[in-house]
């Protein structure tokens, strides 16, 4: 069951991240405007999904589910493992949140740390052959 809680506790800090799945290759071809509407479109479609799934998953949680249903080896009510999704829907929420934050309202440039690592990798590789070709090792 802990492997449950750091999958959406892991959704929820990639979102923190700004390195949830996205498919942003296309908007090259677009003007930078078209970047933008697209992406804040689908926050807040992201986000009105994460809201129905939270008032879903906190009614099931609190008022549907029978409080004797119990993880058959620990004998723990499954209410509490349960009680993960309310928990990382609304951190994602507060996530997104946070992140358009910063975009729009503080002009940070959010980069996915494995576009991050590329890039430094490509400077790596750009400054070892500048080093090589002026004769260095």
């Amino acid at each position: 069951y802990a492997f449950v809680w750091f999958a959406y506790l892991g959704a929820a800090y990639a979102t923190k991240m700004s390195s949830h799945n996205r498919v942003t290759f296309q908007f090259k071809f677009f003007p930078r405007w078209v970047e933008t509407f697209c992406a804040v479109l689908t926050d807040i479609i992201w986000i009105g999904f994460n809201a129905v799934f939270i008032y879903l998953s906190y009614d099931f949680v609190f008022n549907k589910m029978n409080l004797f249903w119990k993880s058959q080896t620990m004998g723990i009510p499954m209410k509490y493992f349960y009680f993960i999704l309310p928990i990382a829907f609304t951190a994602m929420t507060l996530r997104i949140i946070q992140n358009n934050y910063l975009r729009f309202v503080k002009k940070v440039d959010l980069v996915d740390p494995e576009a991050k690592a590329i890039e430094s990798l490509k400077k790596g590789e750009e400054a070892s052959a500048t080093n090589t070709a002026a004769g260095g090792e």
